[in-house]
């Protein structure tokens, strides 16, 4: 389930690295076989990723599990190598150097990133059914769509207010529409508030939702 978390992301990070035409680690230009691979990935873990975990529970390495293997390792490996990364990785490793503020125990990688997923689509102005659609699938497979479940319920704002600032200050968000081109000087690229304000809605937008869809979603996952 945190490998999905962590592939889940390489859609959006790279979709958000083409459209501000930001270079990836190699130096070139994100692809479109790159967007493609990347797109196909969140394709199949949304698709499969319930029924893999059945399959994963079960010690049967059934075909949704291999699927989801594939979107895991492969796909989202060559995703974010020649596409890009983003704010959920930005903030992912800004969470990481303030490992003090979780609960214990500490989440994975995958499951940081899931979150931080959220707060880059909010960044980003997403199309609410997109987000709505993101938070549908994290919910569906177990992946934290709230501090509560993150480990962070406990959090001060001072600490998300570090997180938030050691984010600005990433390379990484160079690839975000708001970022700005060069540091101001404190050494960031982008509005340290912005930031915050969108891990604040992350975490409020999960009690968004109808059960009327929540009922369509466990109707189609037992399918």
């Amino acid at each position: 389930v945190a490998g999905m978390g962590d592939a889940m992301a390489t859609c959006f990070e790279t979709e958000v690295s083409q459209r501000t035409a930001t270079p990836t680690f190699a130096g070139g230009m994100a692809t479109m076989t790159a967007l493609h691979l990347a797109r196909l990935t969140f394709e199949i873990l949304t698709t499969y990723g319930p029924q893999a975990i059945v399959e994963a529970e079960a010690q049967i390495s059934g075909p949704a599990l291999e699927a989801v293997v594939e979107a895991n390792i492969l796909l989202s490996g060559l995703g974010y190598e020649n596409g890009g990364l983003a704010a959920a990785h930005a903030l992912a490793t800004a969470f990481s150097q303030q490992q003090g503020i979780f609960d214990d125990p500490m989440p994975y990688h995958g499951e940081v990133v899931a979150f931080c997923t959220l707060a880059q689509l909010i960044m980003e102005e997403t199309d609410p059914e997109k987000l709505q659609e993101v938070y549908f699938f994290s919910q569906a497979v177990g992946l934290p769509t709230s501090f509560e479940e993150l480990g962070l319920a406990g959090a001060s704002e001072d600490a998300l207010t570090a997180v938030a600032e050691e984010t600005a200050r990433s390379l990484l968000m160079l690839s975000m529409p708001k970022a700005n081109p060069a540091t101001d000087g404190e050494g960031r690229f982008y509005d340290v508030n912005e930031i915050l304000i969108a891990l604040k809605l992350a975490d409020q937008y999960s009690q968004l939702g109808t059960d009327e869809h929540q009922c369509q979603c466990d109707m189609d996952h037992q399918h």
